[in-house]
């Protein structure tokens, strides 16, 4: 094909366009994101608390509706426990005395709960056995109502949050993105955005699980103000025990977010340059770096579970404490075994409520790091109804203008463009040139809106850019450049990117004009031929060849060509110009880096400095 190697840039050759971020730096910066001081959060208090609800939030929009719902019937089903455990006592009091029907009434019952239950049914066993039945029946069906309401929450939540996450990869701003590496990205999309429905899950749980054993402790007063007394005595150790662990668990919730995120970066790192790796004899130093990474995320993981099984047998130790305190203090208050059997019922009854609710405590401390992740690459994007533009935009009617354009990208001392002024008329062939570093790549960002100039303005036959619908605009432009962005997958499948509904003959046409047609004819599977990741089964040439046909495929009103020919001979170049030229015949036509050919009808060239 008398192709020539092709080096790589963002959108065209110059290199006034902005740096990418090499592997290294990647990790570099994710590392440094994951490096939170001593805050609020460090441990979660009621400011911790607080920092997770205000990032939780957002994605309760239209569906806090389901929180009085949720604890609702939380409470309901702790209602219904609280005084199915009462009824059923007080059966097995009467199954034990022999008393069928009245025969409690007479006796001495010391307890008020037990009378007022006493009162209402009558104290016949028969009734209290159906009264125990409904209560244990009112409290599945409300647990079950409480699993499908929390059900419907989290999943409703969790595609909220992959939608917000999506939204922003696509319109995050430029340089953004090339700040962020692809895993970290990715990991955040596919492992950090379920996290959002588990942490609103744990706050759900947390208002539940408080309000029953609330609810319970009160109840749990009511039978024996003493044993009530003890049980809150071992509920506040418990807690204090707890605030010793939540450190350490917000720790090992950051560390394994870290690692999780390197993990994925340095594998799509791997993955994008498998040749070069390999090439460059850096297999064995990747293999190291990423078992580090790994080592480092197994770490976490092992800490956390630790953490939460030292939990659970601290929890026990307490409940266990606590059933000798009560002993004690029934052996010196002198209390009835009817009192103490309630009590130590209820007492059971609420202790696995109180371990969730420090357990959800805990389980929110690590999750912290990784929901200020989501939280940070969901704002990059602009808000959904941020002005985006509004001018429709169909045909260029009488050019683009640039007046007094000044750019500098991100972090570059020297501006890329300086106070350039210029017009591309429309319906002609303009040619801007300069030398490398001088701006023309810029210009092509500028024009696509990849970035907004820092001063001065661009206008379309006398709108403003920034006003233009921007869909609208992009949709009727189209790009070709030096480097050309493959996805994996077919020939076809990249040549319809931009169209995928193009017909046959359409792709047949510029599959044609760009000389593809003979290459394609010599492969088994033609156009369904796969190009491999990133097209790295193409030479410079053919990929080029690839990007021309799907730029014309989409039959622009504008056509920019940046150094779109430059790794084909002399020949393949001139053959392709003409195709182009008849092919965009009335239509404006951007040249930047080509040869001139004096056949090509230029009617402007744009000379930066």
């Amino acid at each position: 094909m008398g192709e020539r190697g092709v080096t790589s840039s963002p959108v065209g050759s110059d290199r006034e366009a902005p740096p990418t971020t090499s592997p290294e730096s990647a990790f570099e910066i994710l590392e440094r994101h994951e490096e939170f001081g001593e805050d609020e959060g460090a441990r979660l208090s009621v400011g911790g608390l607080a920092e997770i609800i205000r990032l939780l939030r957002p994605y309760w929009h239209g569906l806090r509706w389901m929180w009085p719902l949720i604890v609702g019937l939380g409470l309901v089903a702790s209602l219904a426990e609280s005084a199915g455990i009462g009824v059923i006592l007080v059966l097995l009091s009467a199954m034990l005395r022999g008393n069928a029907d009245t025969g409690l009434l007479e006796g001495e019952i010391p307890d008020r709960v037990i009378n007022i239950i006493l009162q209402w049914t009558g104290g016949g066993i028969g009734v209290l056995a159906s009264l125990a039945v409904v209560f244990v029946l009112i409290r599945i069906i409300s647990i079950v109502a409480n699993d499908w309401a929390t059900t419907l929450l989290q999943a409703r939540i969790g595609h909220e949050v992959r939608i917000a996450l999506f939204r922003s990869m696509l319109h995050m701003p430029f340089e953004a993105s090339k700040n962020r590496s692809y895993g970290d990205m990715l990991t955040i999309l596919n492992q950090h955005s379920w996290l959002v429905a588990e942490a609103t899950d744990a706050v759900s749980h947390m208002a539940m699980t408080g309000s029953v054993a609330l609810f319970m402790g009160v109840v749990l007063f009511l039978f024996s103000p003493q044993i009530a007394l003890v049980a809150l005595v071992g509920t506040v150790a418990s807690s204090l025990m707890l605030q010793l662990l939540q450190r350490p668990a917000k720790a090992a919730g950051e560390q394994s977010s870290a690692a999780a995120r390197l993990l994925s970066a340095r594998a799509a790192h791997v993955l994008q340059s498998m040749r070069t790796v390999r090439a460059f004899s850096r297999v064995r130093s990747q293999a190291e770096a990423f078992q580090a990474e790994s080592s480092r995320m197994r770490r976490a993981s092992i800490q956390s579970d630790l953490l939460g099984s030292v939990v659970d047998a601290a929890n026990q130790l307490v409940y266990i404490a606590m059933l000798a305190a009560i002993a004690l203090v029934a052996v010196f208050e002198k209390l009835d075994f009817t009192t103490i059997l309630a009590a130590v019922a209820l007492l059971y009854r609420i202790q696995p409520y109180a371990t969730q609710f420090e357990g959800h405590r805990l389980r929110l401390a690590g999750m912290l790091a990784p929901l200020r992740a989501v939280n940070e690459l969901v704002r990059l994007a602009p808000p959904p109804d941020a002005d985006q533009g509004t001018a429709p935009f169909d045909r260029l009617e009488s050019g683009i203008r640039f007046d007094d354009v000044s750019f500098a990208y991100p972090g570059q001392p020297q501006p890329a463009l300086n106070g350039v002024s210029f017009t591309i008329p429309a319906g002609g062939w303009t040619i801007i040139e300069g030398a490398s570093g001088a701006g023309k790549s810029t210009i092509v960002n500028l024009l696509l809106r990849f970035y907004a100039p820092r001063s001065g303005r661009i206008s379309v036959d006398g709108v403003p850019l920034d006003q233009l619908d921007i869909d609208a605009w992009r949709s009727r432009i189209s790009v070709s450049g030096q480097d050309v962005e493959l996805i994996e997958g077919t020939l076809a499948d990249n040549i319809k990117l931009g169209r995928p509904e193009a017909s046959i003959d359409e792709v047949a046409r510029v599959v044609d004009i760009v000389g593809l047609a003979p290459i394609v004819a010599g492969l088994e599977n033609g156009l369904d031929t796969r190009i491999g990741e990133r097209g790295l089964s193409l030479s410079g040439g053919q990929r080029q060849r690839v990007g021309l046909a799907r730029a014309l495929l989409v039959d622009p009103d504008i056509l920019i060509l940046d150094e779109a020919t430059s790794a084909l001979d002399i020949e393949s170049d001139e053959a392709i110009l003409a195709g182009v030229r008849t092919f965009m015949a009335g239509r404006t036509v951007i040249l930047i880096g080509h040869r001139l050919d004096p056949d090509l009808p230029v009617t402007a060239t744009v000379s930066l400095g």
